[in-house]
Parts: C-alpha cells; structure tokens; sequence
C-alpha cells in the first residue's frame, strides 16, 4: 500500500519574488507603547504598571460601590439617599483612580523623551 506517499519526493517550492513585489511586514506598535512610548528603564517600566492597575481598578471599584449601594439601600431603611450617596462615592474614587492613571502615564512619557 502505497496511499500516495513517496519517499523520494520534495515538498513544493515557494515561488521567488522580485524585491518590488515582496510582501513587507512591519510590526505595529501595540496600542499600550502607543499610549506609554516605548519601555527603556525601570522607573518607566513601574509607571506604566501602576497607571495600568489603576486604570483597570477604575471600573471595578465603580462596580463595586455601586453594588454595594444597591444592597445597602435595601438592608436600611431603603431611601434612595444611601444608594446615591454610596454610588457617588464610586464614581468619585473611579474618576480619581482614572485621573491617577493618566497622570502616571503622562509623567511616564514626560520622562521617556
């Protein structure tokens, strides 16, 4: 049984392209060096991790404040003043966590050029 396979055969060969006709692959820049430049020394290297924790505990933090004031509304007395007061207190601190971010991230590129 033989099943089409031989030994002896080659696998096919790329056809060569002219230089002009050669496909060129230039590699982006993902979109985290877009935002914080390029990574050249630790200092750098730290700020952009602290502003990305702070970036991603911006939301997270909102969603929590904001469940939190839902299930606190609902064991008190249920008024609605504890649930704005407890959802205001998670857009606030989000915003400040944003804002952190961002200064992080600005500093970090103020410092790389």
């Amino acid at each position: 049984m033989n099943n089409g396979y031989n030994p002896q055969q080659q696998p096919p060969v790329q056809p060569k392209y002219p230089p002009q006709y050669t496909p060129q692959y230039h590699k982006q820049p993902s979109l985290i060096d877009r935002i914080y430049g390029q990574r050249t020394d630790t200092l750098q290297t730290l700020l952009m991790v602290a502003s990305m924790i702070m970036l991603i505990l911006a939301p997270v933090y909102f969603l929590y404040r904001f469940i939190d004031g839902i299930v606190r509304a609902s064991e008190w007395t249920g008024t609605f003043g504890v649930f704005i007061s407890y959802f205001a207190s998670g857009a606030l601190s989000a915003a400040q966590l944003i804002t952190y971010g961002l200064l992080l991230a600005g500093l970090k590129r103020l410092i790389s050029k």
